[in-house]
């Protein structure tokens, strides 16, 4: 839900004209660019934005339309099963992932383990690439995000090159989090952990 509000709400106050300006001042310096979006390298040492040619390949509007057009469905739905059910929920899945997250101890979590969401970033022990990880639990429909999450300056301080990322929902259930721990130690054994 605060994602959409969020979004929504940069939308309406959304000014195309700053943003071609802003887009013109950057016209030097790397971008990579991933599935059309412009990359940029933070770090807590430097505020550098390197770019090129910005202000004709910006398409940072063009995504949040899906957005605006999937609102009333969203808190219809939202409102049709009530924030109470989605909590308790959600405290449900979150209590059963720290439980069986906590038998592994050769998984390192990244974060508190008690009052937080229901996001679960982690890593598997002697560097196994996040990617692996991933590619191995979709081999048993399983998905998980893996990469920097948008958080350099943060991977950077913890020393990690990427994590993997569990996510937990309304439309996620207590047997998919045994699956989910199940894909683990699969990953445990192929790689002797």
């Amino acid at each position: 839900m605060i994602h959409i509000a969020h979004a929504t709400e940069y939308l309406q106050s959304f000014n195309f004209e700053d943003t071609w300006d802003a887009a013109t001042q950057y016209q030097d310096g790397d971008v990579v660019t991933y599935g059309g979006y412009t990359y940029v390298s933070k770090s807590l040492h430097t505020n550098k934005i390197p770019a090129y040619n910005l202000a004709s390949d910006w398409d940072i509007i063009t995504t949040g339309f899906n957005v605006v057009g999937t609102w009333n469905n969203s808190t219809d739905y939202i409102n049709s099963i009530g924030f109470d059910f989605i909590e308790e929920h959600e405290k449900i899945l979150i209590s059963r992932m720290n439980e069986r997250l906590s038998e592994l101890d050769w998984v390192d979590l990244h974060g508190p383990t008690s009052n937080k969401g229901s996001i679960f970033s982690f890593s598997l022990r002697n560097e196994i690439h996040p990617h692996d990880v991933s590619s191995i639990l979709d081999q048993k429909g399983i998905a998980i995000r893996t990469g920097t999450h948008c958080a350099q300056p943060l991977m950077d301080f913890l020393g990690l090159k990427a994590s993997c990322r569990a996510s937990l929902a309304i439309y996620n259930t207590v047997e998919e989090i045994d699956k989910f721990i199940e894909g683990l130690i699969s990953c445990k054994k192929i790689f002797n952990l």
